[in-house]
């Protein structure tokens, strides 16, 4: 293809951090083994795509494939690594949010479920203690996970309607706290 330098590195960069971050996430639920083998197969497109964008015969290729392959190994390294660190973290806090959830549920749900704008009425107003705050913010952070879709919302973004969104609306009920469990051990089975 033979682009000119400067726009080659810097699609090549693009690309770079985008099969770096993408290809771990896509990867995810293979499990612990199968996510390290994601920065190989990261590192594999960016050497394809580098001599594509760059010509296999050009003076600059073996330069170029060799930065933008380090820059894509090292930005799937650090994404691996977030990974595997917020699924650990998950399925290790699953059970006290569990308990915490079903404890407190009366408080957490006055209306029967549990919303986000109460657990961000919760948090703003300081009703739980420091050490149960992380576990309001892991339901906040998890309600997709955890809860199922109560509502949808339209959402405009511009004028007449343009760049409008339908955004679902997420609860959790004391059916999905009872089996949120088995559910996030099962989506992450590789990883137990």
């Amino acid at each position: 293809m033979n682009l000119q330098p400067n726009f080659a590195l810097l699609l090549g960069a693009a690309q770079a951090l985008v099969v770096g971050f993408a290809v771990p996430d896509l990867m995810r639920s293979l499990g612990r083994k199968w996510i390290w083998a994601s920065a190989a197969v990261a590192l594999g497109i960016s050497v394809v795509f580098s001599f594509m964008i760059n010509g296999i015969n050009e003076p600059d290729t073996l330069v170029m494939t060799a930065f933008l392959g380090v820059l894509t190994l090292g930005v799937s390294i650090l994404r691996v690594q977030s990974v595997t660190a917020s699924i650990e973290k998950q399925l290790s806090e699953a059970p006290a949010v569990v308990s915490f959830a079903k404890r407190y549920f009366d408080r957490l749900a006055p209306n029967g479920v549990i919303n986000r704008a109460i657990l961000w009425e919760l948090l703003e107003d300081g009703g739980f203690s420091d050490a149960q705050r992380p576990l309001v913010k892991y339901l906040d952070a998890h309600l997709d996970e955890i809860g199922h879709v109560a509502d949808h919302i339209f959402v405009s973004a511009g004028p007449m309607g343009h760049g409008a969104a339908v955004v679902p609306v997420y609860v959790i009920s004391r059916a999905d706290l009872d089996s949120y469990l088995a559910r996030v051990r099962s989506k992450y089975h590789r990883w137990c």
